[in-house]
């Protein structure tokens, strides 16, 4: 076997535990389907060590499935790796034509080498946690009208719900650049820093949802309890238009948007 030497900077130990179970009972269940054939009383073992024991006699009646807590990240994603590629489940895509692209179906685990960078409602956060905490310093925040208070009071509720449920970025394929993907990371799946992330990764990820051809998709709608309307991301954007230059360009609202030929992933393995 193969072996290969992967550096992870995201790592979602939950969802590869989840995915290897289901996967693996599922090869069991065969297992014992076809070997009870021959009405044989047996004891066996099956599945990959060390991930799971399987033990049983009369027709598997009292099977017992123990996962191995003491396996490591990297044993565990390349068993659930070996086992996806086995049943024809991981498409690695090296590069993306128009029509592998239609082809790509809700639920499909995917393989990419792409570039990862921050995405533009992450970038727009960045800028909102230094322009609240400048408003703040200068106690400008208290001069304001009732409409620009509700505004910096939704700005400060929008912000703390991206710190809650994670990193919004966007996945651009190296050899496929029309071609785009966005995921929310999960803080305490990183195995760096923030920064770290930016850059030139391989990305094990699935498909949560795939933007039509004619849908614009507004990024927040990503983040769970960020219910806007078109109509409140726009006075959003504009709330931002005289913001001084130290905190660079205003947010335009294409930023904020992704449009076809796009999807929304789950992030399962980010790594070198």
């Amino acid at each position: 076997m193969e072996i290969v030497l992967r550096e992870f900077i995201y790592y979602d130990r939950e969802k590869i535990e989840d995915f290897l179970s289901i996967i693996e009972d599922g090869l069991v269940n065969q297992q014992i389907e076809t070997r009870t054939e021959h009405g044989v009383k047996i004891k066996g073992e099956g599945g990959l060590k060390p991930i799971i024991t399987i033990g049983a006699e009369k027709g598997f009646a009292d099977n017992e499935l123990q996962r191995l807590k003491t396996s490591t990240d990297a044993s565990l994603f390349q068993n659930l790796y070996t086992l996806l590629k086995r049943e024809n489940k991981l498409n690695s895509l090296e590069y993306i034509s128009e029509s592998e692209w239609d082809q790509l179906n809700k639920g499909d685990i995917l393989e990419l080498e792409a570039q990862i960078e921050f995405s533009g409602l992450s970038i727009l956060f960045e800028k909102i946690i230094k322009f609240t905490n400048f408003l703040e310093q200068i106690g400008f925040d208290d001069t304001m009208d009732e409409k620009n208070q509700q505004i910096m009071a939704g700005i400060k509720i929008l912000n703390q719900l991206t710190l809650d449920d994670g990193i919004n970025v966007k996945i651009t394929p190296v050899n496929s650049l029309k071609y785009k993907f966005v995921s929310i990371l999960t803080p305490d799946n990183l195995k760096g820093n923030k920064q770290e992330l930016i850059g030139e990764y391989k990305v094990m990820c699935r498909v949560k949802k795939i933007i039509d051809k004619d849908e614009k998709m507004e990024l927040f709608n990503l983040i769970p309890g960020a219910e806007l309307d078109k109509e409140q991301i726009e006075d959003f954007v504009k709330s931002f238009e005289n913001m001084p230059a130290m905190f660079g360009p205003a947010p335009k609202m294409e930023d904020l948007q992704i449009t076809y030929p796009a999807m929304m992933v789950t992030p399962i393995a980010i790594y070198r």
